[in-house]
């Protein structure tokens, strides 16, 4: 009974790692990685709440990511915002999403998970699906060239 318990526990942590892989491939064969959104709990510029802004989002939904080279606190920030523009707040600083985007990447950003926090479960944090479309030129020439 007790290998039994073993081997399922087993076999449920592998398939969560499996379907929420750092990094994966889509059914078309693109790169995916997963993250999460920042700055949920802050106010927009105009005011708004990142908080009621994601409390009307759905699991699935796409959303756009916006370079901020004007940002006065990153100059890397990248916004996370939804097809109206309404702003759930910044991919995580200290990547390479702001300098991809810069030279021609683009991504397919989904809304992966919509989850209560721990400590307070009236406010959410969002896991972003981002599946790469394509890489810049530059990129796509040093891959074909490595194959």
């Amino acid at each position: 009974m007790t290998w039994f318990i073993l081997v399922a526990v087993v076999l449920v942590v592998l398939l969560i790692v499996w379907k929420r892989g750092v990094a994966s491939q889509s059914h078309s064969g693109n790169r995916v990685f997963y993250g999460q959104v920042h700055g949920i709990t802050h106010k927009n510029q105009d005011k708004t709440s990142r908080q009621k802004i994601i409390d009307s989002c759905f699991e699935g939904e796409e959303l756009f990511l916006i370079p901020e080279p004007d940002n006065r606190f990153d100059a890397g920030a990248v916004k996370i915002c939804r097809r109206n523009g309404e702003q759930l707040g910044y991919w995580p600083g200290g990547g390479r999403i702001a300098g991809d985007l810069a030279a021609g990447w683009t991504y397919r950003v989904t809304i992966d998970e919509i989850y209560p926090f721990s400590e307070n479960r009236r406010k959410h944090g969002v896991r972003l699906r981002v599946e790469v479309l394509t890489m810049s030129r530059k990129t796509e020439a040093q891959r074909n060239k490595e194959k």
